[in-house]
């Protein structure tokens, strides 16, 4: 490799807090939005260009119980956690 010699990373690292919900675009985002509400999540972004957003879990709850419960709300099509880049 040329240049700077760059770490060997494990694999990608995820945001402990962070979830990206994608919703299918027949039902939008409004029962989503009510959904993080109910749950006590915080939208951090609205995704314009795509039907997803962005939250961030409360502190009571792990990563993998609020994957399992977004996954289970009518429109979810998806929940991912947010992954985290390093640039150079």
């Amino acid at each position: 490799m040329f240049g700077i010699p760059q770490e060997k990373t494990k694999g990608p690292s995820y945001s402990p807090t962070t979830l990206i919900i994608y919703v299918s675009g027949e039902n939008g985002k409004e029962p989503l939005k009510r959904t993080i509400e109910e749950y006590k999540a915080e939208i951090l972004y609205d995704y314009q260009n795509f039907n997803s957003i962005a939250v961030k879990i409360p502190s009571d709850k792990t990563i993998e119980e609020s994957i399992e419960y977004f996954e289970n709300v009518e429109g979810v099509i998806m929940v991912n956690r947010d992954q985290i880049n390093q640039l150079c």
